[in-house]
């Protein structure tokens, strides 16, 4: 019980500080421990609102840069919001060792395959060119997705000396290769 209940506190702050700020700071319900959520960061510098991240630091930063966990979302490709990963990440990052960055991408009724990826990779791009600036670890990004954002993690993880599939999105031109997957197939019953 006292997971979900976490859970819920997480998913209510992220939507809460969704609606009224752009860079909040608040405290994961078990642990004391205060993360920083800065929220629709452009990555490939349009207005799309698809094309933005979260980022989501501990407020009190180790002095060695820290990995970073990239979240991807699920939904067919055809739905989904990138702040459905954050009850996934915060925990991670709450221990103060991690990063986390929730990835949005166009999906497919917006515009076909390969937009996806490039999306994605753009992202990888812009965590890579900022992390001098914000103390992430640019050689250990670890992707993250499930369903849709599973096979997206698991095209970044396989393509990441394949030029062709990495798009000209965003201004960043920094490698979109990541050291690490980790993919969630999500089954229905009938």
């Amino acid at each position: 019980m006292r997971t979900i209940w976490r859970i819920w506190v997480v998913v209510a702050v992220s939507w809460l500080c969704s609606a009224f700020c752009f860079n909040c700071t608040f405290t994961t319900a078990e642990d004391p421990v205060s993360v920083r959520l800065t929220l629709d960061i452009p990555y490939a510098d349009t207005d799309n609102p698809r094309q933005r991240l979260d980022l989501i630091v501990p407020e009190a930063l180790e002095s060695e840069p820290l990995p970073v966990i990239v979240f991807i979302h699920g939904g067919a490709w055809q739905r989904g919001d990138k702040r459905w990963g954050l009850d996934r990440v915060i925990d991670y990052v709450g221990s103060k060792k991690f990063v986390a960055v929730l990835v949005a991408y166009r999906l497919s009724g917006e515009i076909p395959w390969p937009a996806q990826i490039h999306d994605c990779k753009a992202a990888i791009r812009w965590v890579r060119s900022s992390s001098d600036r914000l103390g992430l670890d640019s050689e250990r990004i670890g992707v993250w997705g499930d369903s849709a954002g599973g096979h997206l993690a698991a095209m970044l993880g396989t393509s990441g000396d394949v030029a062709a599939m990495d798009g000209s999105v965003g201004p960043h031109r920094a490698e979109s290769r990541v050291s690490s997957i980790f993919m969630v197939r999500q089954t229905f019953c009938r």
